[in-house]
Parts: C-alpha cells; sequence; structure tokens
C-alpha cells in the first residue's frame, strides 16, 4: 500500500460526507499509516468530533478498504482532551472566548449589557 495513494483518499473523502461538513478539517492532514498493523491512526481533538467521527467511520472504511482493495485496513480513533480543551461551544461560549481574545468587543458587550463579556 501507497502512504502518497492514502493520504489521497483520505483528502478527498470529505466529497462523501457532506452532511458532516464539521469535520472537514480532519481530513486536511494525512493520518498515520501503520503498516504492521493495517491501521490508520487518527488523531481527534474533542469528544463532539470524536463522536461525529465514529458516526461516518464505517462509511470511511468501507471507503478506504474498496479504494485500497484491502479488506483487513481498519481505522483507530486517538482522542487527545488536551488540545480541545473545556470549550463552550454554545453561541454564548464562543462570544465570551472572542471578548476574551479582543479588547474592543470585550468593551462593546459590555456597553450593550451582554453578561458573558
Amino acid at each position: 500500500m501507497n502512504e502518497d495513494y492514502l493520504a489521497q483518499l483520505w483528502i478527498r473523502f470529505p466529497a462523501y460526507i457532506k452532511q458532516k461538513s464539521s469535520l472537514h478539517y480532519i481530513f486536511r492532514k494525512p493520518p498515520l499509516w501503520v503498516r504492521a498493523e493495517n491501521m490508520v491512526k487518527v488523531e481527534i481533538s474533542g469528544k463532539i468530533a470524536a463522536e461525529e467521527m465514529t458516526d461516518i467511520l464505517p462509511t470511511l472504511t468501507k471507503y478506504l478498504q474498496d479504494n485500497l482493495k484491502n479488506d483487513s485496513v481498519h481505522i483507530k480513533l486517538e482522542i487527545d482532551e488536551s488540545k480541545a480543551g473545556n470549550m463552550d461551544l454554545s453561541p454564548a461560549g464562543k462570544a465570551k472566548a472572542m471578548a476574551q481574545k479582543n479588547d474592543k468587543l470585550r468593551d462593546l458587550c459590555r456597553k450593550l449589557n451582554l453578561d458573558f463579556a
């Protein structure tokens, strides 16, 4: 199996999962191929991405097996919680994070009496 071909397949996969556009960032960087175990190792940051990735795992596995012509290929997800941190992905949580990074936005939020600034 050619690792360059795996990388090409990996980058092209998002066309098959248009409904999961939030995961497309995962497919920008090719995964690690562990030849001895016929395994594709994928690093995921955060529980939400891991849950969504688990949903598409059967489709992704079949796609790789078919295109690589190797039925023993399997995928292992490695979840790295330290990269994701305890991010609040709600609209208020995102606004709070942006306000913490931007003084002008924080001042505007205070003038508008928004509670998350």
